[in-house]
């Protein structure tokens, strides 16, 4: 996935998405390829075709994010007229692009039939877990409606847990 770093991103934004996206990402790829490449993993093909399912349905989800909020985007920012999103995937977790951006990332490496990518995961979970309080801080600040919202949607990414 290509991301576009503008000038004007707050520092941390650009950060973490030139760095810690660009290398978990890279790395749930490469790491299951050269798996595969090597015979280092077998994986059974009923968990390969529930982690295709899972790419699926969080691919899925994003689909539905990107339908419901308009204003969904790499960097983190607010503009002029942005309002909360609070239908849809937005209706259960806060951020439910993160969420589903992980369930991809779990089930990437296994659908390509690694073990071995598997644990780049707990990186993606790092960078989001960064990136997802570095996000909430503006809009808590900057985005009218969010401290309401978030006291709605008390969820960050798993139901019930965070």
């Amino acid at each position: 996935m290509a991301f576009k770093i503008t000038r004007n991103a707050r520092k941390q934004s650009r950060l973490i998405v030139s760095y810690g996206y660009k290398v978990t990402e890279n790395a749930l790829v490469l790491v299951p390829g050269l798996d595969r490449r090597f015979g280092g993993s077998h994986i059974p093909a009923w968990l390969v075709v529930a982690a295709d399912v899972g790419v699926l349905l969080g691919l899925w989800i994003q689909f539905r994010v990107f339908k419901a909020n308009t204003f969904a985007s790499i960097i983190v920012t607010v503009v002029p007229q942005q309002k909360v999103t609070s239908t849809g995937p937005d209706a259960v977790v806060r951020h439910p692009m993160y969420a589903s951006g992980l369930l991809v990332n779990f089930c990437l490496p296994l659908a390509l039939g690694s073990w071995w990518g598997v644990p780049f995961v707990l990186g993606m979970l790092a960078v989001i877990i960064l990136r997802l309080r570095d996000e909430e801080k503006l809009l808590r600040r900057d985005l009218a409606g969010y401290e309401a919202y978030c006291r709605k949607v008390p969820y960050r990414l798993i139901p019930h847990l965070w």
